[in-house]
């Protein structure tokens, strides 16, 4: 899989800084202040007790790294819960794996600048427990190795906010002011007459730096759901939220063109004083609507910091809930952690 999913096809993400003709305004959804307590709930006394069960049994379904990422999953459907735990290995580097590097990407926008960002191959090794309702007995346990583009993960979606302020700045300084386009192509784009202005720029806060973590969360996002689709089992219990094959072309690296991701509304934004205890007390909130044929069928909030150490394996994204926008009562949340014993 490795960067495929970011190199397959054309990548284009647009926001306006103006109105386009014809079209109403957006209202704008006003960010909860705090984690969701479906989150935090994550995880429940089942997870915990079978975490227990794993991490004191079958030696071979233990993680090589000490360093491997734990993870509570439950899928709610009315009164029904389905739960499952799940465990993301990526090795660290050493001296013998560093440098096995590809061709990497580059991004041009509608500002007039562009990014490079590297190649870089890795293997992670996930595992699969569930569904269970109590950790008794015996359940499924599902493996499999997902070549990555470490690199991408190591981007991360932590910083994406200041981009999205900078934004705003822009909108409040003129809101009737001239119509422009912000774009992310893998091909050179025209420049955007306004957003080429490098004076306006800076005086908003776009600077290369803040421009930099936006475009690079592009490809972040894009191998975290990379990683999501190649863990074997997870896209069973995803298809449960879109009954058909709809699910499995959304999130397949050679799926449609008619697939996309757009953050969604309200834009990012950071929560301090978080909760999940994973070390840091503050996270970026990130909606990300996932669309089929322009339409959105579902609608995610991930939580990210900064991908280093065992974060770096889901691209920084420690806690995640998406739920179809059909059918509300269904919700998956996901919540990443470190070894059980360090957890809460």
């Amino acid at each position: 899989m490795y960067s495929s999913l970011f190199h397959s096809a054309l990548i284009v993400f647009v926001l306006l800084a103006g109105p386009l003709l014809g079209q109403s305004p957006r209202i704008e959804s006003v960010p909860p202040p705090e984690i969701p307590e479906e989150l935090l709930a994550i995880p429940r006394d089942v997870h915990r007790r079978y975490m227990e069960n794993i991490s004191t049994g079958d030696a071979s379904l233990l993680p090589a790294g000490a360093s491997a990422l734990w993870c509570g999953l439950t899928l709610t459907k009315g009164s029904e819960a389905q739960h499952w735990v799940m465990i993301l290995d990526l090795p660290e580097q050493d001296e013998e794996s560093s440098g096995e590097s590809e061709d990497g990407s580059v991004c041009y926008t509608t500002t007039g600048r562009s990014f490079q960002f590297p190649g870089e191959k890795a293997v992670i090794r996930s595992m699969l427990h569930g569904p269970f309702s109590e950790p008794e007995g015996s359940v499924p346990v599902r493996t499999a190795e997902i070549a990555v583009n470490r690199a991408n993960l190591g981007i991360g979606l932590h910083r994406v906010s200041g981009f999205f302020k900078a934004l705003q700045i822009l909108r409040e300084r003129d809101r009737d002011g001239p119509r422009m386009r912000y774009s992310v192509s893998q091909d050179p784009v025209p420049a955007d007459p306004v957003l080429s202005d490098s004076q306006l720029l800076e005086d908003i806060g776009l600077t290369p730096e803040v421009e930099r973590a936006f475009v690079g969360s592009l490809p972040a996002l894009m191998e975290f759901f990379g990683v999501v689709y190649e863990t074997e089992g997870l896209k069973d219990i995803l298809k449960q939220l879109i009954p058909g094959r709809t699910i499995l072309g959304m999130l397949n690296p050679f799926g449609s063109r008619s697939i996309g991701f757009s953050y969604g509304n309200p834009k990012p934004y950071r929560i301090e004083g978080s909760g999940l205890g994973f070390g840091s007390d503050a996270v970026t909130a990130i909606p990300v609507e996932l669309q089929m044929k322009e339409k959105t069928v579902l609608v995610a909030t991930l939580y990210a910091v900064d991908p280093v150490g065992p974060w770096e394996a889901c691209a920084g994204v420690v806690a995640l809930k998406v739920h179809p926008v059909r059918d509300p009562d269904k919700l998956l949340v996901l919540r990443f952690m470190e070894m059980p014993q360090r957890m809460n």
